[in-house]
């Protein structure tokens, strides 16, 4: 459907607003709000009641909030015609995507194609890099943002949980992983150094498995009694590996 381009520009104009309160005191308020002049009036008028909400705000620069309002000002409605139009061409671009996506080849029981899983992992790849703002947030920022919240609050009381039940001896829930308790820098360090000597620890370091602490030795390891005395002042117990069975 080819639209005639909008007008010129919205303004903003400053206007006296009055107002009756609940109580019957009047009074008046200066506020700024998006003003059309009787071209942009007609233009408005015209294609409101036969174009997308979306559109009609695009080709102005407004919000959908303004739209409305100017629309309740004017008292324009979407006609009936405009209605069954606008639902076919949202109808036929739905098909389009459906299709594109595989969405009806993947209910019909077929795989979707490789190459709507690479466009796809393409295009999360750029909002995880930042190179493209996430879709939801686009469209309305302040219910990303509050999203973003619900889901920190929503996983942070659950890490919450999950950890007194560990306390109390409960079974767990859920198969969250849960953050272990992180070394002192001190500890990490000498850790790290006793690795590169060619001492070794177990995969499971959690203090559930009981090795948290426990660093091993072999033959092959460079083992200094100064370097084992600082080791077992920060914490860690010294044990001989191959008498592990």
């Amino acid at each position: 459907m080819k639209i005639d381009p909008f007008p010129g520009e919205v303004k903003k104009k400053r206007l006296d607003k009055y107002f009756t309160t609940k109580t019957g005191k009047k009074g008046r308020q200066s506020i700024m709000c998006f003003v059309l002049d009787n071209v942009q009036l007609a233009w408005f008028a015209k294609w409101f009641p036969e174009v997308e909400n979306s559109i009609i705000c695009k080709m102005m620069g407004i919000t959908m909030s303004t739209m409305h309002r100017l629309a309740r000002e004017f008292n324009l409605t979407i006609s009936e015609k405009g209605l069954r139009a606008i639902r076919k061409r949202q109808a036929r671009h739905i098909k389009r995507l459906c299709e594109k996506n595989g969405y009806y080849d993947s209910i019909r029981g077929k795989q979707v194609s490789d190459a709507c899983k690479e466009g796809i992992r393409k295009r999360w790849q750029k909002v995880r890099e930042g190179k493209v703002p996430h879709p939801f947030k686009t469209m309305s920022p302040k219910r990303h943002e509050a999203m973003r919240k619900r889901m920190g609050d929503n996983r942070r009381e659950l890490i919450r949980k999950e950890r007194m039940r560990e306390i109390y001896g409960l079974k767990r829930e859920t198969k969250i992983r849960l953050p272990l308790n992180k070394f002192t820098r001190r500890q990490t360090c000498h850790r790290y150094n006793a690795i590169k000597r060619g001492y070794f620890v177990m995969a499971d370091c959690s203090p559930e498995g009981g090795e948290r602490y426990n660093i091993y030795y072999d033959q092959d390891t460079q083992r200094s009694p100064i370097f084992e005395k600082n080791l077992e002042k920060d914490g860690f117990t010294i044990l001989n590996g191959e008498d592990i069975v």
